[in-house]
């Protein structure tokens, strides 16, 4: 997703949430400053902590909807972003956490597809277009057969880290994953995803598996790969 498009979705979002902010900041600063002013009356006190309690109330009232709202047409990564604001305002809103937790499971689901991975052919094409800080979920099912005829000394396998042959960070036959560059096309470092692997990339570019074996191997089978919180890249 371009700059952009990204201030185009987040927006919104984005503006209320700085109000939030600034509001809390607000009453953080007019504290320290109550002791350089001259003391109000109890009574006036009181009146003006009503007052900033309705307006907090309201705040958090109107967010809570306007989520909501995001949530009933499908936006759910602006609701829960919304929510998420919210709970740092109000760590104790009852429901809060469970409710971002629910939006994470929507939002996944939302975007969830599958493919056939064939174990034989090494490193897939590109399959999915991941975004930088955006929540994704791969799972792998089923089995494969793998062969391996390669010499082996008292040392052990020989390993690199170059993506290309055994990548020493996984265990053997495990599947792994690298992010490609979407401008540069340069591979990042590999990295183990096993069966199940929920985790939010730092870099945006293209998803490419593989299972984790040495060069001599033969492997046979296919496991089927289910993503979500990723685009799907035309073609696969």
């Amino acid at each position: 997703m371009s700059r952009r498009n990204l201030v185009a979705f987040f927006g919104p979002v984005c503006i209320l949430s700085v109000v939030l902010g600034n509001f809390v900041m607000a009453q953080t600063g007019s504290s320290k400053a109550k002791s350089k002013t001259k003391p109000a009356t109890g009574t006036g006190v009181r009146a003006l902590d009503a007052r900033v309690q309705e307006l907090q109330e309201g705040l958090l009232r109107d967010a809570s909807d306007i989520a909501k709202g995001y949530e009933d047409v499908g936006e759910f990564d602006r609701a829960k972003f919304l929510l998420e604001v919210l709970q740092k305002l109000d760590p104790k809103l009852p429901g809060l956490k469970d409710k971002i937790d629910k939006l994470t499971e929507k939002s996944l689901d939302s975007s969830e597809f599958e493919i056939d991975m064939d174990v034989s052919k090494g490193w897939t094409p590109a399959i999915a277009m991941l975004q930088k800080d955006r929540l994704v979920r791969i799972e792998a099912t089923g089995d494969y057969k793998f062969i391996a005829t390669l010499p082996v000394t008292a040392d052990g396998l020989a390993t690199s880290d170059n993506g290309i042959d055994l990548y020493p960070g996984a265990p053997v036959g495990s599947l792994i994953g690298i992010i490609v560059n979407a401008e540069t096309n340069k591979p990042g470092k590999p990295f183990e995803i096993r069966a199940k692997k929920d985790w939010t990339p730092q870099q945006a570019g293209y998803l490419q598996l593989k299972v984790n074996v040495p060069t001599g191997h033969k492997c046979t089978g296919k496991l089927k790969i289910k993503i979500s919180g990723a685009g799907k890249v035309a073609g696969t």
